[in-house]
């Protein structure tokens, strides 16, 4: 059996809409259930706290089969140029 290895990942990319667009979207799980996920898939939030060191919860993968946990928390936020 593979041992359990638990890293940080950073995820960056550039979005052509306006910040306070992009920030309310993420905000908003019902929203982020749309266009946060690939085609034909979903996700289903049990747990949702948006906020600096927040924690959400949540289950993923083929519509009609979610069978991923995915359990997240948040760091500090910072920007860099």
């Amino acid at each position: 059996m593979n041992a359990l290895v638990h890293e940080t990942i950073t995820l960056s990319r550039r979005i052509p809409f306006p910040c306070a667009e992009v920030w309310d979207a993420y905000a908003d799980p019902a929203r982020r259930c749309v266009w946060g996920v690939p085609a034909g898939e979903g996700i289903e939030y049990a747990a949702e706290h948006f906020r600096e060191g927040g924690r959400e919860s949540y289950r993923g993968g083929p519509l009609g089969s979610l069978d991923f946990l995915i359990e997240a928390q948040s760091s500090a936020w910072s920007s860099s140029s």
